[in-house]
């Protein structure tokens, strides 16, 4: 499906994407770039990042790399979350409802943030950090027929 709606789109002049939601279509960037325009966006990657550690996959690679880009069939958070059966889920929503936007990594004074990320500057001590892990030891147990409680 998506792949139709990625051709009836570049034949209507559309894009696939809109502010958002770039990285997660990379796999039909190149289709809805000029050649020109797709070589300077990759040649960009090179000078800007050659070892492709910035967001891998996502958007272009650099010139010359044999990386693929993320695919729209790769697994997404969701394929991992449905793993945790829903009575758990409901009992962790906090961790569950983390959107994994990043609005957490913040050092304004007023903002919440836990005084562990804000001191250690570690990302694993942000709210995101904590819910990700809470996420993955839910799924995890959830795999081993665990209950959390």
């Amino acid at each position: 499906i998506s792949d139709e709606v990625a051709e009836l789109t570049i034949k209507y002049g559309g894009l696939l994407w809109g502010e958002h939601g770039k990285g997660v279509r990379s796999h039909y960037g190149e289709k809805f770039f000029t050649p020109e325009l797709w070589h300077e966006l990759r040649y960009i990657k090179t000078l800007f990042d050659p070892n492709n550690r910035l967001n891998p996959g996502k958007i272009c690679t650099p010139l010359d790399s044999k990386d693929e880009l993320y695919s729209i069939l790769s697994p997404m958070r969701a394929d991992k979350d449905r793993q945790i059966p829903i009575q758990i889920r409901d009992e962790f929503k906090g961790a569950m409802n983390c959107n994994g936007n990043g609005l957490c990594f913040n050092f304004d004074e007023h903002s919440i943030m836990c005084p562990s990320m804000k001191v250690s500057k570690n990302r694993v001590f942000s709210p995101k950090g904590r819910a990700a892990m809470v996420r993955e030891w839910l799924r995890l147990m959830a795999n081993e027929n665990v209950s959390p409680e």
